[in-house]
């Protein structure tokens, strides 16, 4: 769910804790970890083989996903898929959901941190309010203060070999979705997100990820 800087960012942290060194084989990494959403809407209910959640969210079905991919992992796409979705499953279900109040009957989120309300349309209405609107706002910060070197990775993202994660992707590159991202001027509130919190969740569901967990 959370958008290309956050599975880059992801990505960059796997890596480090495993001490990739062959640059090919990063290359391909990142390309995996931006491939799962490199769809239209039905592409990715494929490609993420979503099941019901809390509160109306979906989440990947990460076991029937890693199945699929166990046999492939030696392979630095797949495996940078697999993480993709592993950060996906985990992060709406051990930070997103638990991050706010969800009065549902009522249609309202409330990040009870700062006392923020938002209706549910506010909240998941377009990318360009609420929680769409937060991720853009800290993605500055975290090609910044991460040193992720985006432009390094390839525009063409490669074949998988997984029909599934192969078949169907859409014609717009990510750069070019990136691009358009990078280009709104949107600043950071931390109404919705809050960019310290998140990026620790992101670094402790990456060492869980290297240890098997």
């Amino acid at each position: 769910m959370p958008g290309l800087c956050y599975h880059a960012y992801f990505a960059t942290l796997v890596k480090n804790e495993l001490e990739f060194k062959r640059e090919d084989l990063i290359n391909k990494f990142y390309q995996g970890n931006f491939i799962p959403d490199m769809f239209d809407k039905a592409g990715k209910n494929r490609t993420h083989m979503y099941i019901p959640y809390s509160y109306g969210f979906e989440v990947p079905d990460i076991d029937k996903i890693y199945n699929i991919c166990k046999d492939h992992l030696d392979n630095p796409i797949v495996f940078g898929i697999y993480s993709h979705l592993y950060l996906d499953t985990r992060y709406i279900k051990e930070y997103l959901v638990s991050a706010f109040k969800w009065d549902m009957e009522n249609g309202i989120i409330i990040n009870p941190k700062n006392g923020k309300s938002f209706t549910k349309n506010e909240f998941f209405g377009s990318k360009n309010t609420g929680l769409y609107l937060a991720y853009t706002s800290i993605n500055p910060f975290l090609i910044k203060d991460c040193n992720l070197d985006m432009n390094s990775i390839s525009e063409t993202l490669e074949m998988s070999g997984i029909d599934i994660f192969d078949v169907g992707r859409r014609e717009k590159t990510w750069k070019e979705e990136l691009k358009y991202y990078l280009s709104q001027d949107v600043k950071y509130t931390g109404d919705v997100l809050d960019y310290n919190e998140l990026t620790e969740k992101i670094k402790m569901f990456a060492k869980d990820f290297v240890n098997g967990r």
